[in-house]
Formats: structure tokens, C-alpha cells, sequence
């Protein structure tokens, strides 16, 4: 039950940071780094996801 909760939210958290990463027109998405990133927001996605909420919320 806890890893298909894990797997839930990390799935989540790359849906909404791969649509926010293709959207943004200052980033190369041929960058290396800034797929490895992604990947790692992914899978910290409970670190990264209450810091993310708070930074939109603000700006």
C-alpha cells in the first residue's frame, strides 16, 4: 500500500514537472542536467513537492 501511494505521487510530480520543463521557453530540453533534475524531483517528490506548493504560493 505505501509504495502505490509512493509510486502515485512520484508519478504525479513528473507529469506536472515535465509539462512545466516542455513549457519553459529558457530551457535547452536537449540539456542533460536538466533531465537528470527532473528525474531526481521525481524521485524525492517529498521533499520537492511541499517546497515547490510554497514557492508558487509566493510568487
Amino acid at each position: 500500500m505505501l509504495e502505490s501511494c509512493y509510486i502515485l505521487g512520484a508519478v504525479a510530480t513528473f507529469a506536472i514537472s515535465l509539462s512545466t520543463f516542455l513549457r519553459d521557453q529558457s530551457t535547452p530540453k536537449n540539456h542533460g542536467l536538466s533531465w537528470l533534475i527532473l528525474l531526481e524531483a521525481t524521485f524525492f517528490w517529498p521533499i520537492v513537492l511541499p517546497f515547490a506548493c510554497l514557492e508558487r504560493l509566493l510568487s
